[in-house]
């Protein structure tokens, strides 16, 4: 098998306990206020959203941009009410 292939074979195989519900807009709201700790330690904004929430979204953990990470997990990963 090739590079590529064992990469998604292992993602695929990796992801079993991977949250795949909204994340609740209180906790979402909250993870924003905290997120301020995370920006000290150097942790961008898409990966503290992934690491706090269990969340294995591509587009957002490689992603430097706040303000386009954020409008995507508002659309993507918060509980619409």
């Amino acid at each position: 098998m090739n590079v590529i292939g064992n990469m998604v074979e292992t993602i695929m195989r990796d992801t079993g306990g991977v949250r795949r519900e909204p994340v609740p807009l209180k906790d979402y709201l909250q993870w924003k206020k905290d997120y301020v700790f995370d920006a000290l330690r150097g942790i961008a904004y898409g990966r503290s959203f992934c690491d706090r929430f269990n969340v294995l979204d591509f587009r957002i953990f490689y992603n430097r941009h706040s303000d386009t990470c954020d409008y995507y997990i508002q659309q993507h990963w918060v509980e619409k009410k």
